[in-house]
């Protein structure tokens, strides 16, 4: 009769009281990418015989406002 009030006592204890349980994901992406840095705003020059359309001369790429 003992062991049964024990036993009975124990798994309400544990399911009242559950054990705490540890566990825990960690993932890490460590990809270091060059910085931008911006020196300023780039001089525009306006597009003749337009309104408000703007260029950025001597770059590459073609590059309008």
């Amino acid at each position: 009769m003992k062991k049964v009030l024990l036993v009975t006592i124990i798994l309400g204890l544990v399911i009242v009281f559950p054990f705490p349980t540890i566990a825990g994901v960690n993932i890490g992406i460590g990809i270091s990418l060059p910085p931008i840095i911006f020196n300023g705003p780039p001089e525009v020059v306006v597009v003749p015989d337009t309104y408000d359309a703007y260029v950025v001369p001597d770059i590459d790429v073609q590059l309008l406002f």
